[in-house]
C-alpha cells in the first residue's frame, strides 16, 4: 500500500542517515578532535563530500571541541570541486564534439548583454518541422535565417570571424576558428529533456557549406550553435544562411524518445502492484539509444523485464499515432494520465505528447515520431542501480533493435543445438559480449548453468571413472613387483590421466598408501592430455625414505616442476603443485627431472610405469 511504502522509505532513509552520522562522528573523533586549535577546510570537506557530513554538524562538532571550523577553506573546496565537475562535463562533452576546444557557454552577463543590445531571444519554433521542404532544391534545408551574434572563447562576443589564417597546424586552426553562433531563427535543437543536441550545417545563400554545428545549447532563450567555421570562409553579424539539420540522426533520436515515454508507461504498468509511485528521474535520448532513470528499490525481476520489452514492442506493433499540442499549463495539467516530470518547471503554455490516449500523455518538448511502427522495434539492453533507490533502463530501437533481436534469435538457436561436444566456457564468453535483449541473456545464461551442471556431473562421473583406473593399474602392477621383489623399497614415477584435479590425486596417493606404504611415488597429470594446458605433479614419500634417504616430497615436486617453470608446496611425506603450460616435450622433461632427483636421493633404480 501507499502508506506501507512511505513507511518503508522513512525507514530507510532514517538508517541510511544514522549510518551517515555513525561515519561521520567515528572519523571527527578519531582523526579532528585533537587538532590543534582549528579543523581545517580540507578535512571539513572530506566530511562533507565523501562521508555526506553536512557541514553544520561538522561547525558544531568543532565548537564543542574547543576548535574553529575553517568556513574559508571550506568554501575553497567546495568551489574548486563545482569547477572539477564542470571540466569532466565539458571534457566528456568536447569527447562527443570532438572539437578539441573549450565549450562554450553563456552566462547571464552574456545574456544580459545580448537583451541590452536589443536582441530577441531566438525562435525555434521550426525544429519540429525537420523533414519537410522548405526549399525547393535542398529538402534538408528547412530554415533560412540571419546571424545576429557571433560569440567567442578568446573575445567574447565579435562582429566577424574567419579561417583565413595562414597556419598550417590544423589543431591550431581548428581551435581558432571554433566559435559560437546566435541566429535568429533556427531550425536546430538545442539540448534539453534528456535529449541531446542536433548537429549539422550552416550554409551560405549559395549553397556552400560554412559552419559544422557540433553542438546546440539555450541559454536564456538564445541559441547557441556551436561548432566550425569552414576553412577560407568568414562569417559576420548580419550574413544570411540557411539551416541543414543533420536529418538521418535526427531520424534516429526521434524513436528513442517517443519509445522513453512508452517505457515510462510500460514501467508505471508492470510495476503498479509493487511500486504505485514510478516516477522518472533521468532520461537520455540520442541517435544509439535510450536510457531512462525511475524510481525503483530493487532490481526489475525476470518476468517484469520481459513484461516491460513486450509492452513497448506491442505498442510499435499496434501502429499507434503519436500526437503534440499546445495548451495552457493549467488545462494540460488536468487531463486524465498526464504525466509530468517530478521537480521540473513547465513553460505556460505547454507542449503534450501523447501516444494514443490510453498508452502515454507527457510534458515534452522533444522530437518524436508521427506513429509508434516507425520505431521499428525495442530492444531492453540494460537494466541497473545508479543509486539508492533509482534503477536505469537502457534500450535501442530501430536498426540497432533489430540487429540485437536477429543475434537474440542466433544465440537462442546456438544455446538449442548445444551439445556434449560444445565448449561451455566459449560459449559464456560469447553470450556475455552479445549485444541482445538482457531478458533474453537471463534466460539463456539460466540454461547455460543448467548445461554447465550436466556437464559438471559428466565430468565428474568420467574423472571418477578414470582415477579409478589408476588405482586399480597401479595396484595391479605394485602387487605384481612387490612379489617378484619381495616387498622391497620402491620409487615409481609415473604419468597418470585424472586431470589437473587436487582432490583426484589425494584419492590415489591414499590408496597407493593401502597397497604399497614403503612406495615412494610421484605422478604426472595433464590438465587434457596433449591441450598444452596446465599440468598438476603430486608426490608421496614413505616416512623410512624421509629418515634414512632425506627424500622430501615437497622438494621432489619443486624439483621436478621448475624445469618448465612451475612450483608447487607441501610436507615432507606429500606434495602437490602446478605448472601453467605444458607440452608433451615438457612432460618427458618432467619424468627426466623426477628420476633424477629420486635416483641422487636413492642412488637407485627409479620406476617408470
Amino acid at each position: 500500500t501507499a502508506k506501507q511504502t512511505i513507511i518503508d522509505i522513512v525507514m530507510e532513509e532514517e538508517q541510511s542517515f544514522a549510518s551517515m552520522l555513525d561515519r561521520g562522528i567515528q572519523y571527527f573523533e578519531t582523526n579532528l578532535a585533537n587538532n590543534k586549535g582549528a579543523v581545517s577546510g580540507e578535512e571539513a570537506f572530506y566530511l562533507y563530500d565523501t562521508l555526506g557530513f553536512p557541514i553544520d554538524l561538522t561547525a558544531l562538532m568543532a565548537e564543542e571541541a574547543g576548535l574553529t571550523l575553517d568556513s574559508a577553506g571550506f568554501e575553497q573546496e567546495m568551489e574548486a570541486q563545482r569547477l572539477r565537475s564542470r571540466a569532466a562535463r565539458n571534457a566528456a562533452k568536447l569527447d562527443k564534439l570532438g572539437s578539441g576546444a573549450v565549450r562554450l557557454e553563456l552566462v547571464a552577463e552574456q545574456t544580459a548583454y545580448l537583451a541590452n543590445e536589443g536582441i530577441a531571444v531566438t525562435n525555434d519554433d521550426s525544429k519540429y518541422s525537420v523533414g519537410v521542404v522548405y526549399d525547393e532544391e535542398d529538402d534538408d534545408v528547412n530554415v533560412s535565417s540571419d546571424i545576429v551574434a557571433i560569440y567567442t572563447y578568446e573575445k567574447g562576443f565579435v562582429d566577424s570571424i574567419d579561417c583565413i589564417d595562414d597556419n598550417d597546424d590544423d589543431k591550431k586552426q581548428q581551435q581558432y576558428s571554433y566559435c559560437g553562433i546566435i541566429l535568429k531563427s533556427t531550425s536546430f535543437y538545442a539540448e534539453a529533456g534528456g535529449q541531446e543536441a542536433d548537429v549539422g550545417t550552416l550554409l551560405l545563400n549559395d549553397g556552400e557549406a560554412a559552419f559544422e554545428v557540433s553542438d546546440v545549447q539555450s541559454y536564456g532563450g538564445y541559441i547557441l550553435h556551436s561548432g566550425t567555421i569552414m576553412k577560407g570562409l568568414k562569417l559576420s553579424v548580419g550574413d544570411r544562411i540557411r539551416c541543414k539539420v543533420n536529418k538521418d540522426r535526427r531520424s534516429k533520436i526521434a524513436p528513442n524518445h517517443t519509445m522513453t515515454h512508452v517505457l515510462n508507461a510500460a514501467l508505471r504498468k508492470t510495476l503498479a502492484e509493487s511500486n504505485s509511485n514510478v516516477e522518472q528521474r533521468g532520461s537520455l535520448c540520442n541517435d544509439e539509444k535510450l536510457r531512462f532513470d525511475f524510481s525503483h528499490k530493487k532490481a526489475l525481476s525476470l518476468k517484469e523485464l520481459q513484461q516491460v520489452e513486450a509492452y513497448v514492442n506491442d505498442v510499435i506493433n499496434d501502429n499507434l499515432e503519436v500526437t503534440n499540442q499546445i495548451l495552457p499549463l493549467e488545462e494540460a495539467q488536468a487531463l486524465p494520465g498526464v504525466v509530468a516530470v517530478f521537480g521540473e518547471v513547465y513553460p505556460d503554455p505547454v507542449r503534450v505528447v501523447s501516444v494514443s490516449d490510453e498508452v502515454s500523455i507527457e510534458f515534452c518538448g522533444g522530437t518524436h515520431l508521427s506513429n509508434t511502427k516507425e520505431a521499428g522495434a525495442f530492444v531492453l539492453v540494460e537494466e541497473t542501480a545508479v543509486a539508492k533507490g533509482i534503477r536505469r533502463i537502457t534500450g535501442v530501437t530501430g536498426e540497432i533493435a533489430l540487429e540485437a533481436q536477429h543475434r537474440g534469435l542466433e544465440m537462442k538457436q546456438m544455446f538449442g543445438n548445444a551439445n556434449k561436444n560444445v565448449n561451455l566456457a566459449e560459449l559464456r564468453k560469447e553470450l556475455d559480449a552479445a549485444f541482445i535483449s538482457t531478458p533474453l541473456k537471463i534466460e539463456l545464461r539460466s540454461q547455460l548453468e543448467v548445461l554447465q551442471k550436466k556437464a559438471a556431473e559428466k565430468n565428474k562421473a568420467a574423472l571418477n571413472q578414470r582415477i579409478q583406473s589408476v588405482i586399480a593399474d597401479l595396484t595391479a602392477s605394485l602387487k605384481e613387483k612387490e612379489k617378484q621383489k619381495q616387498k622391497e623399497q620402491e620409487i615409481i614415477v609415473q604419468t597418470v590421466d585424472i586431470g589437473a584435479d587436487g582432490k583426484a590425486s589425494n584419492k590415489v596417493l591414499d590408496a597407493l598408501r593401502k597397497v604399497a606404504p614403503n612406495t615412494a611415488f610421484l605422478g604426472i597429470s595433464e590438465e587434457e592430455v596433449g591441450s598444452g594446458g596446465k599440468v598438476l605433479c603430486f608426490a608421496v614419500v614413505p616416512q623410512v625414505m624421509i629418515d634414512d634417504n632425506g627424500m622430501n616430497a615437497s622438494d621432489w615436486i619443486n624439483e621436478t616442476l621448475k624445469v618448465i617453470g612451475g612450483r608447487g608446496g607441501g610436507r615432507p611425506a606429500n606434495a602437490q603443485g602446478q605448472a601453467p603450460q605444458c607440452t608433451s616435450e615438457d612432460v618427458a622433461l618432467l619424468v627426466q627431472a623426477a628420476n633424477a632427483y629420486a635416483s641422487e636421493k636413492l642412488g637407485g633404480v627409479v620406476s617408470t610405469m
